[in-house]
């Protein structure tokens, strides 16, 4: 089973879940998952908000053991095996297994999954985007007066090192940290990702 976040605006820095049938009246709220939707372009959740069938995928995810670990052994035997062996005792095993995430190993191949819709005021914290929507909901006192904006609404500045003066930016988170500088906008936040990727590409692991 997973929790399907009620989608408030048509974001593009998740994944979604289409949900089907409901289960049946024994279980009311319970819905059938059509299938998982990788994060769509603009105009693709555009169409979602409005088709009003889609959730956010927040990957929370509720099963029982022996369920979650049948299914594994389904979609990624390899995985399982790991698995064992490092209960086994085999402690370099885990370390040596294929790197996926739940969602792709197991949640979007398992059978019979069934989502409740969440609609809790939940929201990312791991993007910037979202970070900036806290700081817009409770500003912090102790950071008034260390950045400047100046018609630049929608931006955010993290950093307390120095002062930061914004002017006819709008729409932008910044980032600013003893040894280095994000600037991205507020609709791209999920790019960062591309960022980290050049990094390692560099292999640049100071800042990793």
């Amino acid at each position: 089973m997973t929790l399907g976040v009620v989608p408030t605006r048509a974001d593009t820095g998740y994944g979604y879940i289409r949900r089907g049938t409901a289960v049946g009246r024994d279980a009311p709220g319970l819905f059938h998952v059509r299938r998982f939707v990788e994060k769509p372009d603009a105009k693709r959740a555009r169409q979602f908000l409005r088709a009003g069938n889609y959730l956010w995928n927040g990957g929370m995810f509720v099963w029982r053991a022996e369920r979650f670990l049948s299914e594994l052994g389904r979609t990624e035997p390899p995985i399982l095996e790991a698995v064992e062996a490092y209960l086994a005792g085999r402690s370099r095993a885990w370390s040596q297994a294929t790197k996926l995430s739940v969602d792709y190993a197991v949640m979007e191949r398992a059978h019979g999954v069934e989502v409740v819709p969440l609609d809790a005021g939940w929201d990312d914290v791991g993007s910037w985007d979202a970070a900036a929507r806290l700081r817009e909901l409770d500003p912090p006192r102790e950071l008034a007066g260390q950045s400047i904006l100046i018609d630049s609404p929608g931006s955010a500045v993290f950093g307390s090192a120095r002062t930061i003066a914004l002017v006819d930016v709008p729409g932008v988170v910044v980032v600013d940290t003893d040894d280095a500088l994000l600037i991205v906008s507020r609709d791209q936040t999920e790019k960062v990702r591309r960022v980290v990727e050049e990094l390692r590409r560099r292999k640049r692991k100071d800042l990793l």
